[in-house]
């Protein structure tokens, strides 16, 4: 092997171990960390994924409303940071029962937001409905109000 051909061949090995070493801080900052929380208000289990700058959060169904995940239910919310408070657009789809009691899937946007992200408890509010309020053979909200919501972080062990 050539002189030069050595010296590119060595620069070349420096910089495969110089990439992972860069490479470690934008790893660790998108780390991310997966917890299970529960809301006070409605006594609802969520998944959350916290990591930097972003949140998501996930609906946990209880066990009866299984065939309905499987079919294909869920409600999720991603949040990002924006100042102090974090910003989020939600997501869901359900089953409701439309006209002569057949099962109707419906998505639905709705906003939410959170206020204060401490460790142990998270308070925000997010755009609820009632029942009555869901035009289910158009899969229409007709009417929404803001909620206010704490989560309380499931204790390890």
């Amino acid at each position: 092997m050539s002189r030069v051909m050595k010296q590119k061949f060595v620069m070349a090995g420096r910089w495969l171990v110089m990439i992972p070493l860069a490479m470690a801080p934008m790893a660790l900052a998108q780390s991310t960390n997966v917890q299970i929380w529960t809301s006070l208000t409605s006594g609802i289990k969520y998944k959350l994924t916290v990591g930097d700058h972003r949140v998501a959060a996930e609906k946990i169904f209880p066990p009866e409303y299984q065939p309905q995940v499987d079919h294909g239910a869920y409600v999720r919310c991603e949040y990002s940071q924006q100042g102090e408070a974090w910003a989020g657009k939600c997501s869901s789809k359900l089953p409701f029962a439309g006209a002569v009691n057949r099962r109707k899937w419906c998505t639905f946007q709705f906003a939410s937001k959170i206020t204060s992200l401490a460790p142990t408890r998270i308070e925000g509010e997010s755009e609820v409905w009632d029942g009555s309020d869901v035009d289910v053979d158009k899969c229409e909200i007709k009417k929404t109000h803001m909620q206010h919501f704490v989560w309380v972080r499931k204790a390890e062990g």
